[in-house]
């Protein structure tokens, strides 16, 4: 646990992550849930953490409902940012 905790505190943080880099993966996530959730993911940041968490806990993977209601929050962020530049 202890090496496995070495390396995460390595990675980069929401803070130090390039703008770009960090649009980059969003959008990449956005793309996988769309996919999970069947091209549909709920506006509701709860609602759609939900939905995922019940997908990612089939495989073992666990996350704070919160975690991921605030990684949606981000998605549509972004997709109001794209949704503002086509206009």
């Amino acid at each position: 646990m202890k090496e496995e905790n070495k390396k995460l505190s390595s990675l980069p943080t929401k803070e130090n992550v390039h703008p770009r880099s960090r649009r980059s993966y969003l959008t990449v996530i956005e793309a996988l849930a769309q996919e999970s959730l069947k091209g549909d993911i709920p506006r509701e940041p709860y609602t759609a953490a939900n939905a995922l968490l019940l997908i990612m806990n089939k495989h073992g993977l666990n996350l704070k409902n919160e975690t991921v209601a605030n990684i949606i929050s981000d998605i549509n962020s972004i997709r109001e940012d794209r949704e503002t530049e086509k206009a």
